[in-house]
């Protein structure tokens, strides 16, 4: 079924103004799915390794997913979109690169544990006890006081979804110890989930300054961006992030929905197809693809996209002006 041109175009501007006004309704933090992938990084005695040990997410089909620190436990907890095969991959100069492989097709969850192995070559006279404390001795400069209010704060974002409450403790371990970009991203982002973008926008800066690398708050920030209409800024900070991480599903969908906004809808389609692959039970997908297939004259995919849209949040924000394009495009379709 595919409706004359000519009688999509009256349509056309109603969806294209819909797009990004309710994607923004949605969006209020970084995507959550339903599997979990938690990794605990050991030193040789067993003890859990020092806060900040950077661990990646990579998926089978290749490419860096996500990139996460140690907290002062050693955890880290990595929710993927989808159920296929990932890698762990721990990377600490001085030590060898652990890499630990999970499948998460037969169950949602898994739970890895890595072991820090000192990597001494042939000319290296260091002790494994200097080596590691030379190599731990930016981390460890975190005091304990700031460590504990910082995963304070991430079980309150995480686990209790107390939002105001996580941002007292982010606060307070930036007040011990201001150089910590962890804390920063972390506040951004709860800041995002309470909409206040002015104090969002301007933590996640701090942390990308303090960490030049963090891809998540490059991401953040794009996303922050996009909510404030500064689509510009927003591309600038959305495509360094993806050069970090570039099979980052909420990388792709701010992306996305960035180049919607500046009406460059070309360069939209693959960074939605993209993040639709990655996040396919994440309903604003499918709103911004049945757009697109619109912007294509393609209105099969567009009634599949809104319609599957419907299915998964079927009381969500946009679940009436969808119903409403749905029904539009099929009385224009019987005629």
């Amino acid at each position: 079924m595919r409706i004359r041109i000519e009688k999509v175009l009256a349509l056309l501007l109603f969806t294209i103004l819909l797009g990004p006004k309710v994607a923004a309704q949605v969006d209020r933090g970084p995507m959550r799915s339903a599997f979990r992938i938690m990794v605990y990084v050991r030193n040789a005695d067993n003890s859990p390794a020092p806060i900040g040990i950077s661990v990646r997410l990579e998926a089978d089909e290749g490419g860096t997913m996500d990139i996460q620190s140690t907290d002062s436990s050693g955890k880290v907890i990595f929710h993927p979109n989808a159920a296929a095969g990932y890698s762990i991959v721990v990377h600490q100069m001085g030590y060898r690169d652990e890499v630990k492989h999970v499948d998460l097709t037969l169950t949602p969850t898994a739970s890895v544990n890595v072991q820090l192995v000192p990597e001494f070559g042939a000319n290296t006279t260091t002790s494994p006890v200097s080596k590691e404390a030379t190599i731990a001795s930016a981390v460890l400069a975190i005091p304990e006081g700031a460590k504990k209010e910082f995963e304070t704060g991430q079980k309150l974002l995480d686990e209790k979804h107390d939002v105001s409450g996580s941002i007292g403790h982010f606060r307070k371990a930036i007040k011990l110890y201001e150089a910590f970009p962890q804390a920063y991203t972390m506040l951004g982002l709860a800041f995002l989930q309470e909409r206040n973008f002015s104090e969002s926008k301007a933590a996640l800066e701090r942390a990308i300054q303090l960490d030049p690398e963090s891809g998540p708050s490059y991401i953040a920030l794009g996303g922050c961006l996009n909510q404030m209409k500064d689509y510009p800024a927003a591309e600038k900070v959305l495509v360094k992030g993806l050069e970090i991480l570039p099979e980052s599903p909420d990388g792709n969908y701010e992306l996305a929905k960035t180049y919607w906004a500046l009406h460059r809808w070309p360069e939209a389609e693959p960074h939605a197809v993209k993040a639709e692959k990655l996040a396919p039970d994440v309903p604003g997908v499918h709103v911004l693809m049945g757009n697109i297939f619109l912007q294509r004259r393609d209105t099969d995919g567009a009634l599949k996209e809104f319609n599957e849209y419907l299915k998964l949040d079927p009381h969500g924000p946009m679940n009436d002006a969808v119903r409403s394009m749905v029904s539009k495009l099929q009385k224009v379709a019987e005629r």
